[in-house]
């Protein structure tokens, strides 16, 4: 690696919502990961968050060199479309970098998501990225299944929007599950990390290493009269066809890992499991009979509760005070709750660990 890399300015941008649970980890895992360039600089937009984020913005900044943050407050109800929020947010971070003169003249943007999308983000994995320079922007793989598809324009493995097609089929009289699988699920994938780089249209997958050079003119857009839910579409797209028109090449780093399983990825792995899984929690979870002979739903306890921490996260609650929130609350939403957390869907084996919870529930009924 040559030294006129490593003394490049970096700028890593980020948006958040909500990310108070995992943002300083994520922070600690990039600020590892980019530990080589001497010149290293971060700006965070935060809205909408109902958590203590702006909190651990604010601690963030005083603690790690070149952190600044933007709170954008409360941007629903002027901007009700998520993916409308997310690219106005993002455009701000393209606006700082362009503007405020401690992030001009950066060779490199790194666009990173921060709930919990870089568990596995390692100094070797991003510098397997520099040892060619052959691209405009280069984005990461995952351990497990590549979860992105929404964001991937790729001309064989995924060539349009897949939540598009998805309605398309369900127009045609597929079920939800069966267009979701076809349109979606079936794309999600295991790249293998020793494969070569896969040159796309689009990607993401949780982080992106962008040169400024082909920043000119470049701008997210979340919204379009042609996208699904009243207009979504990922900004993503907009983002890398301009970089595509201002000359760039864009990559897939099949050994650049950043995550494993999230909540995207998990409903592709053995689904009828899972499925079922949560078929039995809605269904009701424990029931048992009252002194009257009237059937009644099982409340957890605290005792309950840590266990779930054990089964489903391995680890003791941090304390009583994220317990206690869960105490009262029926079988059924304490289990849906544990199975569809970022934590317990990012735990190596996840795989297993659900079999056999599927197994202990088929097997009490």
């Amino acid at each position: 690696m040559n030294d006129q890399i490593l003394n490049s300015k970096v700028v890593i941008v980020g948006t958040v919502r909500d990310c108070f649970k995992f943002l300083e980890q994520d922070v600690l895992k990039l600020s590892k990961a980019f530990a080589l360039f001497k010149d290293l600089h971060w700006f965070i937009v935060e809205s909408d968050s109902s958590d203590r984020t702006v909190d651990c913005l604010a601690t963030l900044q005083a603690l790690v060199p070149n952190f600044h943050y933007k709170s954008m407050g409360q941007l629903a109800a002027d901007m009700p479309l998520r993916t409308d929020r997310i690219a106005f947010c993002r455009n701000a971070c393209l606006d700082e970098i362009k503007t405020n003169p401690l992030l001009m003249g950066a060779k490199y943007l790194v666009v990173a998501d921060l709930d919990n999308s870089q568990s596995q983000l390692t100094l070797e994995g991003v510098m397997s990225s520099f040892e060619r320079d052959d691209w405009g922007g280069v984005t990461c793989n995952q351990s497990g299944l590549y979860y992105d598809i929404w964001a991937l324009r790729h001309p064989v493995w995924n060539p349009g929007d897949c939540w598009q097609q998805k309605f398309f089929l369900e127009g045609m009289n597929l079920s939800k599950d069966v267009a979701s699988y076809s349109a979606v699920f079936s794309r999600m994938i295991q790249v293998p990390q020793a494969s070569q780089w896969i040159e796309v249209e689009s990607s993401f997958g949780g982080l992106g290493i962008y040169k400024t050079e082909y920043l000119n003119h470049v701008r997210y857009e979340g919204k379009s009269d042609k996208g699904p839910w009243g207009g979504q579409v990922c900004e993503h797209v907009a983002f890398n066809a301009a970089l595509r028109a201002n000359g760039a090449q864009l990559f897939i780093n099949p050994q650049m890992i950043n995550t494993s399983l999230n909540e995207h990825s998990f409903q592709s792995i053995i689904p009828d499991e899972m499925n079922l899984l949560i078929e039995i929690a809605q269904q009701g979870g424990e029931k048992s009979v009252d002194e009257s002979g009237q059937l009644k739903v099982m409340n957890v306890t605290p005792e309950d509760v840590i266990a779930a921490y054990k089964i489903f996260l391995g680890r003791q609650p941090e304390s009583m005070s994220v317990v206690q929130p869960r105490v009262g609350m029926t079988t059924d939403m304490v289990l849906i709750d544990f199975l569809t957390s970022t934590e317990f869907l990012s735990r190596k084996g996840v795989e297993n660990l659900i079999k056999i919870v599927y197994k202990k529930f088929t097997s009490l009924g």
